[in-house]
């Protein structure tokens, strides 16, 4: 189960891997309170190559229209590189980032329930 929201549709600001981690601890959304920070491979099962939403600045994403449009294109998952850096996946073509987990820039986090 995924949050239709993003982190950035809902704060309507970027966020960094730490604070990410936060969002998720603290997201209660659709009577649930167990969500987490999903890993590379489940954001890549929704990225939809086929399909088309719209982000923040109204850029197409390929991400199934069912989201919430105007959210984050580059989401934070829960993978660690190194001891500052973590991965992320940009929904413009499904490429994985490795950057600085201070980073702010264009990433925020879609929370996934098990």
């Amino acid at each position: 189960m995924w949050t239709k929201k993003d982190s950035y549709r809902d704060l309507g600001d970027c966020l960094d891997w730490n604070a990410s981690r936060q969002y998720v601890a603290d997201l209660t959304t659709g009577g649930y309170s167990d969500w987490q920070i999903p890993t590379v491979k489940e954001l890549k099962e929704i990225y939809e190559k086929s399909k088309s939403n719209k982000d923040f600045e109204g850029d197409k994403i390929l991400l199934d229209p069912i989201f919430a449009k105007k959210g984050g294109y580059r989401y934070w998952s829960s993978e660690e590189r190194r001891f500052d850096e973590a991965l992320a996946v940009d929904f413009f073509d499904c490429s994985v980032i490795s950057d600085h987990q201070a980073n702010c820039s264009n990433y925020s986090v879609r929370a996934v329930r098990h």
